[in-house]
């Protein structure tokens, strides 16, 4: 679902859970996931809106996009993971970051390949831009 915000919309995400995002939001106020799994699946615009993300504990993952900056981890925390693929039915996919992508000390990154046969040429979600 596509967030929709007035003036300084923020959300955060708390818990276990799962929120996925797969439409273009378009509030202003930023991102804090202290918890769970926020999932991007967009196509088009920022699923996180415009303001920055900061996931300070739980996993960033999905194959959207995100225009503003990311902050994973708070660097004294009990740590934030990116794993373009999430954390079940492990897919390669591209998750795309349009601003800066900060690393605490706490913060991990997660990728998948898979294997390929000789000659052919099979997609990795690790890919630099």
């Amino acid at each position: 679902m596509p967030i929709v915000g007035g003036n300084n919309g923020s959300i955060t995400k708390l818990g276990t859970g799962t929120l996925t995002l797969n439409g273009a939001s378009i509030y202003t106020g930023g991102t804090t996931v202290t918890g769970g799994v926020l999932k991007v699946a967009n196509t088009t615009g920022s699923a996180t809106g415009t303001g920055p993300a900061n996931v300070d504990v739980g996993t960033l993952s999905g194959s959207g996009i995100i225009g503003g900056a990311v902050a994973l981890g708070t660097g004294t925390g009990a740590g934030a993971v990116i794993g373009p693929s999430g954390q079940t039915n492990v897919q390669p996919r591209t998750l795309t970051i349009n601003g800066n992508l900060t690393f605490n000390s706490d913060a991990t990154y997660t990728c998948t390949f898979e294997a390929k046969p000789k000659g052919q040429n099979r997609p990795s979600d690790c890919q630099r831009g």
